[in-house]
C-alpha cells in the first residue's frame, strides 16, 4: 500500500508492508544512503550496515551540540547533495535525523523507518522535528521523502512499546478523528494482540489526520521534562490528557458524555498495564511550578495557558481553549490528589 500526503510544499509517501529493507531498496532506488539508528535497533542484531551512525539516546542532551556532532560524523562518509539519510529508530532518532537533514549541505532528502509501534504512533511522526532546550524549543517541519511502516517490527516489539504508543493514538483521535476514536474504543486490544491490520486500522489514519504545524501537546512535553524524563512520553501524554479533560469540564467546555468516554477508554487501557503506578509515583513528585515554568515557553507574555481540547470528539479547534493559571493549577492539583489516592490504595 502507498499513500501520499502533502505539507508545506513537500510530498511524503507512506509505504507499508513487511521487510523494511526490501521496501527501502525500492523507495531509495540508487541513492547513496547513510543510516542513523539508535541502540534499540543495534540490540536486535538486525542492523549490520557499515555506513551508519549510532545515536546515543539521551533526551537531556538532544540539543544543538548533538546535531553538530552528528553532522561531523556524517562528514566522514563524504555525503553529497545526492545522498539520502535514513533514520531507523524511534521519535528521538527521527528528530535528530530530520533536523540534520533539513540543514546539512543546504538540505538532504531523508527516509524514516519507525522501529516499533510506539514510534509509529507518535503524533508528529516524521513531521515536526525538535531539538531540546527545556523541552522541544528548537522545532521545525521538514517532512521525509518517505515513511516506511513494517508490521514485522511490531511483532518484534515489546509490550511496553505498544502501551506507550496507544496513548498518543487516543490523544490524536480525540483531537482529530471521531472515527479513529470509535475504533479504539472497541478494538484497542487488537494493538496488543499485534493483529495484521493495525497499521492500516490505526497508524495510517493517525498520520493522515494529523497536521504537523502546531505543537498541540505542550502539557505532555512539560510533564515529561519536569519528571527528568522519568515518565515515558506516551504516559506523559495520557496524564496530560486527564488534566486537560478536567480543565475542559471545569470550564463547562465539554459535556459529561465526552469526559466519560475519554476517561473510560484511558482507564480500560490502564487496567491492562500492571505497572502504571510506577509512573504515577514519578508524577507524584512533580510540582505545579515545575510544569508551569515549562509551559510558559509556549505562552505569550501575560497570556493565559493554551489547552487543546475539542468540544466534541474529533472536532479539532482552530485555536486553543485559553485558561487562567489558577484554573490550570486546580485541575493539576485534583489529578495529583487522585494519583496519590491510587498509589495509596495500591500499596
Amino acid at each position: 500500500m502507498k499513500l501520499y500526503y502533502k505539507e508545506l510544499q513537500r510530498t511524503c509517501s507512506i509505504v507499508s508492508g513487511r521487510d523494511w529493507r526490501e521496501m527501502l531498496s525500492r523507495t531509495a532506488k540508487n541513492s547513496r544512503m547513510v543510516f542513523l539508528y539508535d541502540k534499540n535497533v543495534r540490540n536486535t542484531e538486525l542492523f549490520s550496515i557499515s555506513n551508519s551512525v549510532l545515536l546515543q539516546k539521551n533526551e537531556k542532551k538532544k540539543n544543538i551540540v548533538l546535531l553538530n556532532k552528528t553532522i561531523t560524523e556524517l562528514n566522514n562518509f563524504e555525503c553529497a547533495k545526492d545522498s539520502l539519510i535514513v533514520a531507523v529508530g524511534d521519535a528521538y532518532t527521527a528528530d535528530i535525523t530530520g533536523m540534520v537533514a533539513s540543514g546539512y549541505l543546504g538540505g538532504l532528502e531523508w527516509i524514516y523507518i519507525p522501529y516499533d509501534f510506539e514510534a509509529m504512533a507518535d503524533p508528529f511522526m516524521g513531521g515536526r522535528l525538535s531539538s531540546e532546550s527545556g523541552k522541544n524549543i528548537y522545532e521545525r517541519v521538514y517532512l521525509p521523502r518517505s515513511i516506511i511502516l513494517d508490521h514485522d517490527l511490531i511483532l518484534h516489539g515489546r509490550n511496553k512499546n505498544m502501551l506507550f504508543g496507544i496513548f498518543p493514538l487516543v490523544r490524536t483521535s480525540f483531537l482529530y478523528s471521531e472515527r479513529l476514536f470509535n475504533r479504539l474504543e472497541t478494538k484497542w486490544m487488537d494493538i496488543f494482540l499485534r493483529k495484521e491490520d493495525i497499521i492500516r486500522e490505526f497508524i495510517i489514519p493517525s498520520i493522515l489526520r494529523n497536521p504537523v504545524k502546531i505543537n498541540r501537546f505542550p502539557l505532555g512535553n512539560a510533564i515529561e521534562w519536569a519528571s527528568g524524563y522519568g515518565i515515558e512520553h506516551g504516559i506523559a501524554v495520557a496524564f496530560a490528557l486527564e488534566i486537560e479533560l478536567r480543565i475542559a469540564k471545569m470550564s463547562a467546555f465539554v459535556d459529561d458524555e465526552v469526559f466519560n468516554r475519554v476517561s473510560r477508554l484511558l482507564n480500560s487501557i490502564y487496567s491492562y498495564f500492571r505497572n502504571i503506578n510506577i509512573f504515577r509515583e514519578k508524577f507524584a513528585g512533580i510540582k505545579f511550578p515545575d510544569i508551569y515554568s515549562c509551559l510558559k515557553r509556549y505562552m505569550l507574555p501575560g497570556k493565559a495557558i493554551p489547552v487543546w481540547v475539542p468540544k466534541k470528539i474529533g472536532r479539532v479547534l482552530q485555536r486553543p481553549l485559553m485558561v487562567s493559571e489558577s484554573l490550570f493549577e486546580k485541575a493539576f492539583g485534583d489529578f495529583a490528589k487522585e494519583v496519590e489516592n491510587d498509589i495509596g490504595s495500591a500499596g
